[in-house]
């Protein structure tokens, strides 16, 4: 009897010490997902931010291209004087919808009349993130459902 008593005791133990071990792990694979979508989200905005600046201080075109397949955005502008392409990775969890290619216009940073969205969805949670362009200026605007 005292065995039994013992043994439950014993594996009682090993249960909550488990629960323990196991449980930041859990939250720590959360935390960095979090932290790689918010991380993505914020490297789009700043590049499509510096093609945009590009169009019009340098007064060259600045094109934006995703590749969907490949998991990919490309933006392409002038800095300085200097061609730059920035290729920026799409994470494992999130996933482009759509295609599209942005051309900004030189001296204005404007979209020549397209009216392009870059439209996201993260695969855990199934939120879609949109960014659309405004026609004219070309600034995003980000939507989430």
């Amino acid at each position: 009897m005292i065995y039994l008593v013992t043994l439950i005791e014993t594996l009682l133990v090993l249960l909550v010490t488990l629960i323990f071990i196991s449980l930041p792990i859990f939250y720590f694979n959360s935390w960095q997902s979090y932290c790689e979508k918010a991380l993505f989200y914020s490297q789009f905005e700043h590049f499509y931010q510096r093609a945009q600046q590009g169009a019009i201080i340098e007064r060259r075109q600045s094109d934006i291209n995703c590749d969907k397949r490949e998991g990919r955005i490309c933006f392409s502008y002038y800095q300085h004087g200097q061609k730059q392409s920035k290729i920026l990775k799409l994470p494992k969890t999130i996933t482009m919808l759509n295609e599209p290619k942005l051309h900004l216009v030189g001296g204005t940073g404007g979209n020549a009349g397209q009216l392009n969205n870059f439209c996201f969805r993260e695969e855990r949670t199934k939120v879609e993130v949109t960014y659309s362009c405004q026609m004219g200026n070309a600034k995003i605007i980000k939507h989430v459902k």
